[in-house]
């Protein structure tokens, strides 16, 4: 889990916050996998669909596997800052 402050610093480096979902799983997998082979490291997992939980505990899984520096958001953008 990061801290905000991490997160924003995180942001600023990269410059911007891929945000992706699709029902397909392996679909997401593999976009997932694509943003951090780019070197974002960050995704915001947008929380759409009936599957939407499912899929982004499938993502969380890959990140802790294969990507543990990939910083993973799902619905946590509150304000504009």
């Amino acid at each position: 889990m990061y801290e905000r402050y991490e997160v924003v610093a995180k942001v600023i480096q990269v410059g911007l916050v891929p945000i992706f979902y699709h029902v397909d799983v392996e679909i997401d997998k593999e976009v997932c996998l694509a943003v951090v082979e780019a070197g974002s490291e960050l995704l915001e997992f947008s929380n759409r669909g009936a599957r939407a939980y499912k899929v982004f505990a499938e993502l969380v899984k890959l990140r802790d596997s294969e990507k543990p520096n990939l910083i993973l958001g799902a619905g946590t953008i509150l304000d504009p800052a």
